[in-house]
């Protein structure tokens, strides 16, 4: 199994404390994160409903996957009052430390219903080899 970590946002809860308590529209948020390794690849996805496509970016750098983007605040009107928010607007960023030899030129994102999904296809040293053993 490769080490796969996630560096956590460290003020993440904080800031969702005030988002929720004081419903501040542009504080930064950190979507909702899945990482399956498979025997060829490590898949993530990363549930960033009501965002664009041309608003996420997806990059490897140093081992490591960083997707960010941003989700725009949607104006109010003026004959409407809020009841209760509970949407994230503003800017995201989330890291994973990939295996070491990745070829970030193999790496693919795709988007679906709010999800990004991202292929990361394993270096050959990382897929396991079986060797057969002889009499």
């Amino acid at each position: 199994m490769t080490n796969l970590a996630t560096r956590p946002d460290p003020f993440f809860d904080m800031r969702e404390f005030m988002r929720r308590g004081f419903d501040f529209p542009d504080t930064n948020f950190a979507p909702n994160l899945d990482i399956v390794e498979r025997e060829n690849d490590i898949q993530v996805k990363i549930e960033i409903p009501g965002i664009v496509p041309e608003d996420v970016e997806v990059k490897v750098h140093d081992n490591i996957l960083i997707v960010s983007g941003k989700r725009h605040f949607e104006k109010e009107e003026s004959n409407e009052t809020w009841l209760r928010r509970e949407s994230t607007y503003g800017s995201f960023e989330r890291r994973v430390t990939l295996p070491k030899g990745i070829d970030s030129d193999t790496v693919s994102a795709s988007y679906n219903l709010g999800v990004l999904s991202v292929s990361i296809p394993k270096p050959e040293k990382a897929i396991p080899k079986k060797v057969e053993v002889k009499r």
